[in-house]
């Protein structure tokens, strides 16, 4: 490329040196430039190599020389450095708040191209590097910052700009392709990247594609990096997505394996709930299903309730809490909890509470053992008492009479004879009319024959006998007979004598041989008359003086005087 520069020889009146950078090393001369930096114009700097100048539209540019006026662009003075050298004079690079560009002087308070200052132009032009260009084309007016250049609206900065199989753009001429200068994979336009023959090639990176390489458990997604278009794996599947089959998960790494959500399996947290295989988490886990039935079995004395919970039980262990009572309590985990149930009858007339008997059928009724009944097999001469041996109450008999045996009483005395009896039962039986209930009468036709007779007698009861207290004997009155009387002739002192009798008992006795009229003698029976038979009785005796007056000085001895009830009768009892 050239820029066509309009120049004219310039003379060596110059009044001060460019702007452009290589203008510092001819600075520390103060005005002296050296031959191969460069001469300005009216359009820019124009470089020269070496000492041998660019060619222009006005032919070659010659070396002034050190210190030599370059023209209207001339080398010396030079400006400061926030000044460019515009048209021979020293302009301001920057506005008020604005920095102007490289090739531009600030000019009536605003950024003017350099080759542009004290360059006229009315209004249908605006000055570019340094001429008049139209603002409007044949069709077109140009918006601000554009010219009309080639029957075209340019940027400003391509005016008099002509690029061969490119365009021009910010001056400089560029090439059509996208990707020349680009790297590999980089943008080259919207969904476009630079492919690696540095062509631009449609790509859209980030978009969903299904040729990835694993397509089950990733989501495709396009990347462009490498110029080419490729399926790479995006964003992983949630571990537990099917991924094929039906029985196919997507696990945690990614890949999609086998795994049968719903299988049955063994090694889920309880014991008392089925096994069921999950597949969710990307993997087979065998988690708790459906409680078992209550009383799976669910370690050792542990049973399931039916709600998937386990406890304690141990099966046929005693147990009194069973409903029947009757039954002997037996514990029962087939349910889940504990429970005791009814195990083997218990036998009849087994307790099953208070006052309470089981029956053969195992039904507990109420019975109270031992008490007074009258249904009993012998009643009513024996007692009756409940029995509840069987479990309902039976009457039974006992040890217990209830019958009274009464005698006859002919003779009325309230005593009955042994020989003539009778039996009235009952638990409160009477005596039959006739009867009384002893049997002590020996004489039941004597009414004075009883047992208790105090009362003796000198003639044989009705039955013949003297037995009349029935004690088995007649018992005499007067058993015993006469001891005697002692007496002394020795006066006492008081001339009255010792009393008779002082040692005699009554009694019967014999009249002794010297007996006087007076039974002044008597001496002991040997014998005691028999019931009914008479003797001498000897009731006592007393003293007699036959002196008189007690006096025992008349030499008489003292005597006695016996009381005797003669032919008296024994009587007996």
């Amino acid at each position: 490329m050239k820029r066509l520069i309009s120049m004219a020889i310039i003379t060596m009146t110059a009044s001060c040196i460019d702007f452009a950078a290589p203008l510092e090393a001819c600075r520390a001369g103060q005005g002296a430039c050296a031959p191969e930096l460069l001469v300005t114009n009216d359009s820019g700097v124009v470089f020269t190599d070496s000492g041998t100048p660019e060619m222009t539209d006005a032919g070659p540019v010659t070396d002034a020389g050190p210190g030599v006026d370059a023209g209207i662009n001339g080398c010396v003075p030079a400006c400061r450095a926030d000044q460019a050298c515009a048209a021979g004079e020293c302009v301001a690079r920057s506005c008020t708040g604005m920095s102007c560009a490289a090739d531009q002087v600030c000019l009536d308070d605003r950024c003017t191209q350099i080759s542009c200052v004290r360059v006229p132009c009315d209004g249908r032009f605006t000055c570019v590097n340094g001429s008049c260009v139209p603002r409007a084309c044949a069709t077109e007016t140009c918006s601000p910052g554009l010219a009309c250049f080639d029957g075209g609206c340019v940027d400003v900065s391509c005016v008099g700009v002509h690029c061969d199989g490119g365009q021009c753009a910010t001056g400089s001429c560029r090439s059509t392709n996208p990707c020349d200068g680009k790297l590999t994979g980089a943008s080259c336009g919207v969904d476009k990247v630079c492919n690696p023959s540095g062509q631009c090639t449609a790509c859209a990176s980030g978009d969903s594609c299904t040729e990835n390489p694993h397509p089950s458990c990733f989501e495709g997604l396009t990347a462009c990096g490498t110029g080419v278009r490729v399926c790479n794996d995006g964003v992983q599947a949630a571990p537990g997505t099917q991924c094929g089959t039906p029985n196919q998960v997507c696990n945690t790494a990614g890949n999609c394996i086998v795994c049968d959500p719903g299988a049955a399996c063994t090694t889920n947290p309880s014991a008392c709930r089925s096994g069921i295989i999950a597949c969710n988490t990307g993997g087979p886990v065998c988690n708790d299903g459906l409680p078992k039935n209550a009383g799976a079995s669910c370690g050792v004395a542990q049973v399931c309730d039916g709600s998937g919970f386990c406890g304690l039980c141990t099966a046929n262990e005693a147990c009194t809490t069973n409903p029947n009572t009757c039954f002997n309590g037996l514990t029962d985990c087939t349910t889940g909890p504990r429970r005791c149930v009814n195990g083997n009858p218990k036998p009849a007339g087994a307790s099953c509470g208070t006052g309470l008997y089981c029956d053969s059928a195992s039904n507990c009724s109420s019975c109270t053992p031992d008490g007074l009944c009258s249904t009993n097999p012998g009643a009513p001469c024996l007692e009756g008492k409940t029995d509840c041996g069987t479990g309902h109450p039976v009457c039974v008999d006992t040890n217990t009479s209830l019958s009274k045996r009464y005698y006859r009483d002919s003779d009325k005395d309230g005593f009955g004879n042994p020989a003539d009896s009778t039996v009235v039962c009952g638990r409160a039986p009477t005596a039959p009319m006739g009867y009384v209930d002893n049997q002590g009468d020996c004489c039941d036709s004597d009414k004075d024959a009883k047992p208790g007779q105090m009362n003796s007698f000198t003639t044989a009861n009705a039955c013949g006998s003297f037995d009349f207290d029935c004690s088995g004997a007649p018992d005499f009155k007067f058993p015993s007979a006469f001891t005697g009387c002692t007496f002394t002739a020795v006066c006492a002192g008081n001339g009255l004598g010792y009393p008779c009798g002082a040692e005699g008992r009554p009694g019967w006795g014999t009249p002794a041989a010297d007996a006087m009229s007076r039974d002044l003698a008597f001496t002991s029976s040997s014998t005691v008359p028999a019931c009914g038979e008479s003797g001498n009785f000897v009731n006592g005796c007393d003293r007699v003086k036959d002196c008189g007056h007690g006096n025992c000085a008349c030499g008489n001895k003292d005597a006695c005087d016996f009381d005797v009830s003669k032919g008296l009768k024994q009587a007996c009892r």
